[in-house]
């Protein structure tokens, strides 16, 4: 029973992400300093061998190498660099490639609805006869903002039944 609360807990902190980014666009460092902190918890609690919880935490080293290579070069934000890395701790080396493809499929989507989404922003305001400054800076913008802790969190949910926490799981059921 502990462990599936563990598991809801980290699907909500996943929802949490999403929500938070595509309001706000900012990842809180509580959110991603309580997604690897349930990592540790959900580990001692499901009882994972010490040899998968350092892979896991291989993984998580690596993405946040990657993940801070990637913000110094301006590609992704830093809260999404760091929820990568926190969320790679979960999913592990052995579905860190799934995990990295869900996400991008996510992140392709979720870009594809919000050109959408400006398309009709413009609309509107052009109708409306209220064109600005901003409105030709969005479109000129070579890098639309997009909140992909949206999409983070959608690959993590999506990749999450494949992972050794779904093989717990329903062992612990059974």
């Amino acid at each position: 029973m502990t462990a599936q609360i563990v598991l809801i807990l980290f699907i909500l902190l996943m929802l949490t992400a999403a929500v938070s980014d595509l309001r706000f666009y900012r990842l809180p460092n509580w959110l991603v300093a309580a997604v690897a902190s349930l990592f540790i918890i959900a580990a001692v609690v499901t009882g994972m061998p010490v040899n998968l919880v350092l892979w896991h935490g291989l993984a998580g080293t690596l993405i946040l190498l990657v993940g801070f290579g990637l913000f110094s070069a301006n590609i992704v934000g830093g809260g999404d660099a760091k929820l990568l890395a926190a969320v790679a701790l979960w999913i592990g080396w052995t579905k860190l490639a799934t995990f990295i493809v869900y996400t991008a499929l996510a992140g392709g989507a979720l870009a594809i609805v919000m050109v959408i989404w400006e398309f009709f922003r413009m609309h509107v305001e052009l109708t409306a006869g209220n064109p600005n400054s901003s409105l030709i800076k969005r479109i000129t913008s070579l890098k639309p903002d997009l909140p992909y802790g949206v999409a983070i969190a959608a690959g993590a949910c999506a990749t999450l039944p494949e992972t050794w926490w779904a093989a717990s799981w329903s062992l612990i059921n059974n």
